[in-house]
């Protein structure tokens, strides 16, 4: 994702990824839900306007996966999750709890 810079923005906001992502987060597989994790985390980096309107429904999902039993989902979600609050900050106090 990182590696379209500006392009992956209009790519996101013309798609349904994001609605995608959101399932993917409660997929079976753990490999599935860390990729989804990952994703978000660029996202993040490279577009966040796109992810304000999913932020209610994306950190109950980041805390259902804050599992050490599955490391790799755990440390994804978490990684995810600090790069909207590095970029977000105070505005998403009412989302993390």
């Amino acid at each position: 994702a990182e590696g379209l810079e500006g392009s992956l923005e209009s790519l996101v906001g013309n798609s349904q990824l994001l609605p995608m992502m959101l399932k993917c987060f409660h997929h079976i597989s753990p490999d599935v839900r860390q990729s989804a994790f990952a994703l978000l985390g660029d996202l993040a980096k490279t577009c966040l306007t796109h992810l304000r309107p999913y932020l209610e429904n994306i950190f109950p999902s980041v805390q259902m996966n804050l599992d050490p039993e599955v490391l790799s989902v755990c440390n994804n979600a978490c990684w995810s999750v600090g790069e909207i609050v590095i970029r977000l900050g105070s505005e998403v106090a009412g989302g993390v709890s």
